[in-house]
Formats: structure tokens, C-alpha cells, sequence
């Protein structure tokens, strides 16, 4: 059932807590942020649904956005700490309308549907993946030569991009 929830402003989640249960904040339309989730391994289905956020830091030792996670919570312009997340299943930011991109690590797994109903005209569905360009120096800046670091997987940008009638990506597992 979805709970009734009263919480304002910011809630700061005590340092034990390994969880966020399912539907946890769902509906708490005067939430603003939820911080201090250091501990938290797993992150409920629909816990940030319906709520007011505006951003968010993901916990960085959860691995899935669940089923519903941010759905409709129509205000969220960011999220950011994803470095963990190795799946992210359906719904988890339906109707997100706000949200203009949303940085993941290559190899994660993004479920169909994942992110739709996000604009409001029609389903959004991302498209693409390109690593984001390292900064450049400024011009006439002498850099001494540095040793080339190993190879390591290179976060997607996953870009929103609303397609007319059909067309999905993710396993849909």
C-alpha cells in the first residue's frame, strides 16, 4: 500500500540503515531531498514515486534502480552517484519530466520501459552512448607528458529523445 506521507523538505536517512523499503517515501509530494543514504545497499520499488525531489545522490552501494523508483516525481532535474548501478528496470523514472539526462556506467542493464512517459508528448526512449570529453586545457598550456593509464569502462550518456510511435532499448529482463 502506499504510505501516507507527511515528511517536508529534507530527510536525512540515520547512518545503520542498509535499506530503503519499497514505497518508502511514495507520495510525499513536499519531499526535497533525502540524503545520507552512505550505507544503503538496496533501494525499494517505488520508494521516490510520486515525490517532490528536485535531486537526488544515488547510494553508492546500490546496484538497481527498482521497478517504479522515481516514478512520476515530475520535479527531479538530477541524479547523480550512479557509479554502482548495474541494472536499471522498468518504470523506475516514468514520467520524469524534468530530468534531462541521466549518467550510467557502460554495461548497465537499462529495461524496456524504463524511462517512459517521461515527456509529455508521448514515451520517452534513450538513444546512444558516448563518453563525455575530458576537459581540455586552455590554450598556450604547456602540460608535461603523462604515463597512459590502463583501459577502464567509460560511463554512457544516456540521451532522452522522443520517438513518434514505437521503439524500446533494454533486455526487458
Amino acid at each position: 500500500t502506499w504510505c501516507s506521507c507527511s515528511a517536508t523538505g529534507t530527510f536525512h536517512v540515520p547512518v545503520g540503515e542498509t535499506a530503503i523499503p519499497p514505497k518508502a517515501f511514495a507520495r510525499c509530494a513536499s519531499l526535497k531531498a533525502v540524503t545520507g543514504m552512505v550505507n544503503v545497499r538496496v533501494v525499494g520499488e517505488w520508494a521516490f514515486a510520486y515525490t517532490g525531489l528536485t535531486s537526488i545522490e544515488w547510494p553508492a552501494r546500490a546496484t538497481t534502480v527498482p521497478v517504479g523508483c522515481f516514478g512520476s516525481a515530475a520535479s527531479l532535474t538530477s541524479i547523480t552517484n550512479l557509479r554502482s548501478v548495474k541494472s536499471i528496470e522498468r518504470h523506475a523514472f516514468y514520467g520524469t519530466d524534468q530530468l534531462p539526462h541521466v549518467f550510467v556506467p557502460a554495461g548497465t542493464s537499462v529495461e524496456a520501459l524504463a524511462f517512459s512517459g517521461s515527456y509529455t508528448t508521448g514515451d520517452a526512449y534513450f538513444y546512444g552512448t558516448h563518453a563525455p570529453s575530458p576537459p581540455q586545457p586552455p590554450a598556450n598550456t604547456a602540460l608535461p607528458p603523462t604515463p597512459t593509464p590502463p583501459p577502464s569502462p567509460s560511463p554512457s550518456l544516456l540521451h532522452r529523445r522522443s520517438l513518434s510511435g514505437s521503439g524500446e532499448l533494454g533486455s526487458g529482463s
